[in-house]
């Protein structure tokens, strides 16, 4: 739920994923054969992943954009349209 209202909002999030402090800005959420992903910019690695939806926990929001890289943002979210 919290991924879902952060997506709306363009809000990145804070997280565990395979017990890592995660801090992500996530752009989608898509099955891929047949497993959920969140499909989310990692702000440390500095790249596009994606995370399985049922390994991510203790989710918060960051109630920001943490990417703040409009144009790194408006290249990602072309890519996607396609997923």
């Amino acid at each position: 739920k919290v991924i879902m209202q952060m997506l709306k909002w363009n809000y990145s999030i804070e997280c565990e994923y395979k017990e890592k402090k995660r801090i992500l800005h996530p752009f989608k959420i898509a099955n891929l054969l047949g497993y959920w992903y969140l499909i989310a910019f990692d702000l440390k690695n500095n790249k596009l992943k994606s995370f399985l939806l049922n390994k991510i926990k203790n989710i918060k929001p960051a109630f920001e954009n943490l990417l703040a890289n409009d144009s790194l943002e408006h290249k990602i979210r072309s890519n996607l349209k396609h997923i």
